[in-house]
């Protein structure tokens, strides 16, 4: 059965994911919605306070294309130890940018990551493909969803949270009694979703929790029909 669901996911992310991209620009335009490159998007609004871009990777890409559009102040978050110095560096040399050295978890605490020394992304998600080649596991610390937004909330008040954390989100998106709190904080959510083949996680997963934003009364618009902007 696992086979099964792991293939019929597959099979679902790439029959969505064509007609989505090729309309991707129209239906951007109808929703009001800015696009840009690696499936970044946003919904302009009157002003703009804090940006959180977490799952950075090896050099941000994420922040200087939203501050070019925005102006915001940008909270980096990543934990990869490979990639640190750069981010740091980064981080110095720009104005309006900080970074914090945390993987976004279910709950805050130390938790288990996934460094791989060949690939750039790293992850907590113990089902994640690049597990299988050359990596090493770290201690690093998790924060939860509502601590993330209070840490960059010293800068201002939050305007969008973009999350690619590389399945992690799947965990995130199912904590409990502080959830909805968190996603009302903040009046725009862009997430990049991890399901099979990159992870162990069904595509199914990602309807699930888009139905949760939109009963919390947010619109939603997907590049690709598997990364979602939410917003309201």
């Amino acid at each position: 059965m696992p086979d099964i669901l792991s293939l019929s996911s597959r099979l679902i992310r790439v029959a969505r994911r064509i007609p989505w991209t090729r309309t991707a620009n129209g239906r951007a335009r109808l929703a009001g919605v800015v696009v840009g490159p690696e499936n970044f998007c946003f919904a302009p609004q009157p002003s703009w306070g804090v940006i959180i871009d977490a799952g950075v990777g090896r050099t941000p890409t994420f922040a200087p294309w939203i501050q070019r559009h925005t102006g915001a102040f940008v909270v980096l978050c990543d934990p990869t130890p490979k990639h640190l110095p750069g981010l740091r560096k980064w981080a110095q040399e720009h104005e309006r940018t900080v970074l914090l050295e945390y993987a976004v978890a279910r709950e805050t605490g130390l938790v288990a990551f996934f460094e791989s020394e060949e690939e750039e992304s790293g992850s907590i998600d113990g089902t994640h493909t690049n597990r299988g080649k050359a990596s090493r596991m770290v201690q690093v610390q998790g924060l939860a969803l509502g601590d993330l937004l209070h840490e960059a909330g010293r800068h201002g008040e939050i305007s969008l949270v973009k999350l690619d954390t590389e399945g992690a989100e799947f965990g995130i998106f199912s904590a409990p009694s502080t959830l909805r709190e968190s996603l009302l904080a903040c009046p725009q959510w862009l997430v990049e979703f991890h399901p099979v083949p990159q992870t162990g996680t069904h595509i199914l997963a990602v309807f699930r929790i888009r139905r949760y934003f939109a009963a919390l009364g947010f619109r939603s618009f997907s590049p690709n029909g598997t990364d979602y902007l939410f917003f309201r």
